[in-house]
């Protein structure tokens, strides 16, 4: 007769965890490198769908194997940890004014006082590049604007 060990079983991925995502191809040393944290969009038998930090509104989807469970502490951004430490890319902290150049306020003619994170100085960006367009930050500051309410992002 076998004995089984008692190793705690992992509960399912569920929609709305965060996860490591292991890279295709191990790097020149043979270890596996691992991406993210990244959160989990939806999850049907075994792929799960999540959403990048790097492009917002994209998803990408995934064989479960290849996610490793992410514990979230309180008062901690995943998105921002996740591109912390890449000197490619820049996480928005605050969108703080905003600007019309020409006459008539469209994308094309808005600009966005960003707060970079990590960065004590602003930097005015143009709202016709779609990145900012599809941060939610944008999204919500544009709400708040009655003289921007007729935007179509």
């Amino acid at each position: 007769m076998t004995r089984r060990s008692k190793i705690p079983r992992q509960t399912p991925l569920t929609d709305g965890d965060w996860v490591w995502v292991e890279a295709e191809q191990a790097v020149k040393t043979g270890r596996i490198r691992r991406y993210g944290p990244f959160r989990i969009v939806h999850v049907k038998n075994s792929i799960v769908t999540y959403e990048s930090p790097i492009y917002p509104g994209r998803e990408r989807s995934i064989h479960v194997s290849r996610c490793h469970r992410y514990i979230v502490r309180d008062g901690t951004q995943p998105h921002e940890e996740a591109l912390k430490y890449d000197d490619t890319y820049f996480v928005v902290e605050a969108i703080l004014n905003h600007r019309v150049k020409g006459k008539r306020a469209s994308v094309n003619s808005i600009e966005v006082e960003v707060k970079w994170s990590g960065y004590d100085e602003t930097t005015w960006e143009p709202l016709k590049g779609t990145t900012i367009r599809r941060l939610t930050l944008v999204q919500e500051y544009i709400a708040n604007k009655p003289e921007l309410q007729h935007l179509k992002l």
